[in-house]
């Protein structure tokens, strides 16, 4: 059975561009390879309303760019209460209570196993390869 024509996520499409010079990590969106980079934005909640849209107060832009050597994600994301973001210093790969941004790569778009990539408000990052255990 063909696993995409029963799933009940709308899937969005992005198309991204290639860089040629990475941009640097540290959470500020000022370089070229930032600046025409598409936008993915209107996203839905997973938790507590799993679907519901988040509302504009909470509002969260990501850009994508690629080189040779990389993926980059650069996301924009707006709280009206920063101060109230849970973010608690853990070990590596230990979430904890803090609010975090992951994203979810399925390289081969089989709905079979991803790459999990977490970084934490604290800057704690976390990554796993999830697979969902079944023959089909």
């Amino acid at each position: 059975m063909n696993s995409q024509a029963i799933d009940s996520i709308q899937r969005k499409k992005i198309t991204i561009s290639r860089i040629f010079e990475a941009p640097k990590i540290d959470g500020i969106l000022n370089e070229a390879a930032w600046s025409n980079a598409p936008i993915a934005t209107d996203f839905v909640e997973r938790q507590p309303s799993s679907g519901k849209p988040i509302p504009d107060s909470l509002k969260t832009d990501v850009k994508i760019v690629y080189d040779d050597l990389g993926i980059y994600f650069g996301a924009t994301m707006k709280d009206p209460q920063p101060d109230k973001i849970l973010k608690e210093l853990t070990e590596r790969d230990d979430i904890g209570n803090d609010d975090f941004f992951f994203i979810l790569l399925n390289g081969y778009n089989d709905r079979q196993q991803s790459l999990q990539f977490i970084v934490t408000a604290a800057g704690v990052q976390y990554d796993a390869k999830m697979t969902n255990g079944s023959e089909d």
